[in-house]
């Protein structure tokens, strides 16, 4: 399966019958573990699964809640070593109320982000 990214989930029993729970999984969707060899359950509290971008841990007693949004916050916007946006809109740019042109040869942006949760 060279080249294949395969499906990740772990089985879960709810109500007595054992279901596929990929939720967890789906962020890591572009990471590959296709081998039996790079899952390794290390207790009952946590898995650890090797990909071939590094590794990744889960652990599936721990609840969380999926149907929360995920929400990202934009902490800064650059052009080259020019500072567009800072996080706040305290720049004087955005602040003027004119909105910021670009020339297509400054057309390579940088965005720095978080996310509120993880």
């Amino acid at each position: 399966m060279e080249g294949s990214i395969g499906e990740k989930g772990a089985l879960q029993s709810i109500n007595g019958k054992y279901e596929i729970f990929k939720t967890p999984f789906l962020k890591f969707a572009d990471r590959s573990c296709t081998s039996a060899y790079s899952l390794n359950p290390f207790s009952d509290s946590l898995v650890y699964f090797g990909t071939t971008k590094g590794l990744l841990e889960y652990h599936p007693k721990q609840k969380v809640n999926y149907d929360i949004p995920f929400n990202t916050l934009i902490r800064e916007i650059s052009i080259k070593d020019s500072l567009v946006y800072g996080g706040s809109e305290n720049i004087n740019s955005l602040v003027s109320g004119d909105p910021l042109q670009i020339t297509y040869k400054d057309n390579n942006l940088v965005f720095q982000y978080s996310s509120t949760f993880y």
